[in-house]
């Protein structure tokens, strides 16, 4: 027993110090955890970290009503037997939390190198669209045309935009202005004080739906991305076992068809 607890402590710093991919991640915590050692898993509350995204999470006025991550974290919830605890938060600071260990879980996440260092991605669990909007009056044939010109572009803090744009690149300092949230991206677009934004399509639906001024922006139809979307467990927060029953969890769900379902759900309310 002893030279097998030293095998799997072995096992997770090598884990936790590798840029794996997914399966092989996968494959460090079903082969070194026994299902002895997850029996007691769930001690303590999973603190998920959330701010209003809708429609995956709704909430407009602070505490959570609802949504497609909001089902999905119920589902693994349910599955492992784990208390799901929700933490409102903006986005940058989930991310330090996440890092230090004080929040658990994030949803609709992108996965990137400089994330793995203090999270493990789960395997994409929904496909997000993002594309381009632009005030009512303009006119563009593409992204690097709307770049070109010198528009004023909304970008939200904290959000990873790296295969679409060079945040870095001098050309581009006093084209982009930062908001907090997506919700703040359209109010600015519909009052013209900046001229386009990049955004997720069902997020910015979403909140110009609320608001009722559809005349007021174009959707270009331009997709800059269609990117696979994760959940991010803090590599410092939960005990190795807990962290091995929600990858479990997610792997039997997915096989289940349980995403496919809730996906469904929300994909009807749409119409």
């Amino acid at each position: 027993m002893r030279k097998l607890r030293q095998l799997k402590e072995a096992t997770f710093r090598i884990c936790r110090r590798s840029k794996f991919s997914t399966a092989i991640l996968f494959s460090c915590f079903f082969h070194v955890t026994s299902p002895a050692y997850a029996q007691n898993a769930c001690e303590t509350d999973i603190l998920v970290g959330y701010e209003h995204y809708p429609p995956f999470l709704i909430a407009p006025n602070g505490p959570l009503e609802g949504g497609y991550d909001f089902d999905i974290l119920q589902a693994l919830g349910q599955e492992t037997g784990c208390k799901i605890k929700w933490v409102s938060r903006p986005w940058k600071r989930i991310l330090q939390e996440l890092s230090s260990g004080r929040i658990h879980i994030a949803t609709s996440a992108l996965m990137n190198l400089e994330r793995q260092e203090f999270v493990y991605f789960s395997p994409a669990y929904r496909f997000a669209e993002r594309g381009l909007f632009i005030r009512n009056g303009l006119n563009t044939s593409s992204f690097n045309s709307f770049l070109n010109s010198k528009l004023k572009l909304g970008l939200v803090s904290g959000y990873l935009y790296g295969e679409i744009l060079d945040l870095d690149a001098p050309a581009l300092r006093n084209q982009i202005e930062y908001a907090n949230t997506p919700a703040l991206n359209v109010l600015k677009l519909v009052n013209n004080r900046i001229d386009g934004t990049v955004e997720e399509r069902a997020v910015f639906n979403y909140h110009l739906k609320q608001i009722d001024k559809k005349n007021q922006v174009i959707d270009t139809g331009i997709i800059l991305q269609s990117i696979p979307m994760h959940l991010m467990i803090s590599r410092k927060g939960l005990p190795k076992e807990v962290t091995t029953k929600l990858f479990e969890a997610i792997s039997n769900l997915s096989q289940k068809g349980t995403f496919r379902v809730i996906a469904r759900k929300y994909k009807e309310g749409e119409s």
